[in-house]
């Protein structure tokens, strides 16, 4: 073990005498190495001081597990060839995959040392990512063609969750509250960063004027951070970036005011007018952030034409209040014939 002192700092004030201190940042340096291993590769640590990581023996990659009192335990999937672990979560609980010489496969070990496969139905290949402390899993699997990402249930139950108008999806974070961050990749094979939160509902996330990004981990207070690229050629330097989740307040709309069914015609090359209603809690003539409407699928359509935002029209909603006339380019949302999204950050 190795003691490295930062800095100790003692000044004396000339004018009064009395001292000032700047106090020092002392660290203990504790080398990882298992026995007979030619690397060691410590990928996760958790807060009881449990970590995990990648060994070569030699022979092949292998996992392990450090408890704090620095006992080493190797962690091999039965009939692994090579295994690589994630990550580990306050529990104990380890996800990672490993090669069996048939193919890529997830895995789930338990604070007992049980080991599940984790293998989404029908998938070529399927890898374990991320865990949180509730046990939910989230990992990515081929299916043949392109990469999807995988919500898995403590109860095992698979959920695949992809973006849309993903063609390749990453799912690199998970929170305790089953917010998820990652990456996707778009037709034009653009990179983008993404939350799903609980609902299912997606978020992109794209630093002004960024033409690649990835969300690679998020907090429980819903703090995000990532990196991107204003270019992607190889010189191109990185940047990071930290994202904090806005409150996301539920409100009604009202599609084609006046009409009875809420229609869009997916042949119309005209304007669709949806109306943002008040409630007691909302007003929106005054809180919704007017350059942040979109109407499509993705919510980041520029199908916007204009709003009403002066107060004065025809209707009122619910509540006595003139709601938020929105109007939208139907001919840049023709394909949504049978889905439509509002994206609606407010002020803060």
């Amino acid at each position: 073990m190795r003691k490295q002192i930062l800095l100790i700092l003692m000044i004396v004030d000339l004018l009064g005498g009395s001292p000032i201190l700047a106090y020092a940042t002392t660290f203990t340096i504790t080398v990882i190495d298992l026995p007979g291993a030619v690397a060691t590769a410590p990928g996760a640590l958790n807060d009881v001081g449990q970590i995990v990581g990648q060994f070569n023996d030699g022979t092949r990659p292998r996992g392990f597990l450090r408890a704090p009192d620095g006992t080493f335990t190797t962690i091999d999937p039965p009939g692994a060839l090579g295994t690589s672990l994630s990550t580990i979560n306050d529990v104990g609980q380890i996800v990672g995959s490993f090669n069996d010489g048939t193919g890529t496969h997830g895995f789930l070990r338990a604070p007992d040392g049980t080991i599940t496969t984790i293998d989404v139905p029908g998938a070529a290949a399927t890898s374990a990512i991320a865990i949180n402390n509730t046990g939910q899993i989230v990992g990515q699997f081929n299916d043949g063609t392109s990469g999807h990402s995988f919500l898995r249930a403590p109860d095992g139950t698979i959920t695949t969750i992809d973006p849309p108008g993903a063609v390749n999806t990453i799912p690199i974070a998970i929170n305790d509250t089953e917010q998820i961050v990652g990456q996707f990749f778009d037709g034009s094979h653009r990179a983008h960063g993404f939350l799903r939160v609980p609902d299912g509902t997606f978020t992109t996330i794209d630093p002004p004027g960024a033409l690649a990004t990835s969300a690679t981990t998020i907090n429980n207070t819903g703090q995000i951070v990532g990196h991107f690229y204003f270019d992607v050629s190889r010189d191109t330097p990185i940047h990071g970036f930290l994202a904090t989740i806005s409150q996301f307040i539920p409100v009604a709309i009202d599609i084609r005011p006046g009409s009875s069914d809420n229609p869009i015609n997916s042949k119309s090359k005209g304007n669709i007018p949806v109306a943002i209603l008040s409630s007691t809690t909302f007003n929106a003539l005054r809180e919704v952030d007017i350059a942040s409407l979109s109407f499509g699928r993705t919510g980041n359509e520029r199908s916007l034409a204009y709003c009403n935002t002066s107060g004065e029209c025809d209707l009122t909603d619910k509540m006595g209040s003139c709601p938020l006339l929105v109007i939208y380019h139907s001919g840049i949302s023709w394909y949504l014939a049978l889905f439509y999204l509002i994206y609606l950050p407010t002020h803060a």
